[in-house]
């Protein structure tokens, strides 16, 4: 099982519309997982970004267009995480 923790953050007043999503994954002793693949899908354009956790099992995705966004987390010998509810705030 995969544990993840996620945040959000925009810039305010900018005239360009991005924003980070950014996590942890961990498995359920909350020990990090390092090199776990992470997918954001836009779902609205379906443009794609992907990552891999780094030693400490964080993630970020800098600068994403405004929109709901799935997720996906991959690492073997973990199910398969996803969540398709990823909502930007500035929306």
């Amino acid at each position: 099982m995969i544990f993840l923790a996620l945040s959000f953050s925009c810039p305010a007043q900018t005239s360009r519309v991005a924003g980070d999503i950014q996590g942890s994954i961990a498995d359920q002793s909350r020990t990090a997982i390092a090199g776990a693949r992470v997918t954001l899908r836009n779902q609205g354009t379906h443009q794609m970004r992907r990552m891999l956790t780094d030693a400490r099992g964080f993630f970020r995705a800098a600068e994403l267009q405004a929109g709901r966004y799935e997720l996906h987390v991959e690492s073997p010998g973990f199910s398969t995480y996803a969540d398709s509810a990823l909502v930007d705030s500035r929306r």
